[in-house]
């Protein structure tokens, strides 16, 4: 990393994988990026957990995040037609059955 001090860049000593940018109030940090072990990253955080995404990344949690929501629908309509199943046994064993069918139906 490098610092610019006076119309000079003057080499910065870093200890850890993560050092604070101050020209972009951000942090800079060293881990993996698209299939590199190593590769300069940006975070929100000093921590580098709160990462800004690379646009394969943001790409692919956009798709999880959809099949996410996929999955939580149709779960939610599994449930619901459970219900309605249930609710017309219920009603079915009260009233007996609907009219114009018979019980062996």
């Amino acid at each position: 990393m490098w610092d610019r001090i006076e119309h000079d860049l003057v080499e910065r000593v870093v200890t850890e994988d993560t050092t604070p940018c101050v020209t972009l109030g951000l942090a800079l940090l060293v881990g993996p990026v698209d299939g590199y072990p190593v590769a300069p990253r940006l975070a929100r955080d000093i921590a580098g957990r709160d990462r800004i995404l690379t646009t394969s990344e943001a790409l692919r949690a956009a798709v999880e995040a959809k099949d996410a929501a996929v999955e939580a629908e149709v779960a939610a309509r599994r449930s619901a037609e459970a219900r309605v199943a249930q609710l017309e046994k219920e009603l079915a064993t009260r009233d007996g059955p609907p009219s114009g069918t018979s019980r062996e139906e």
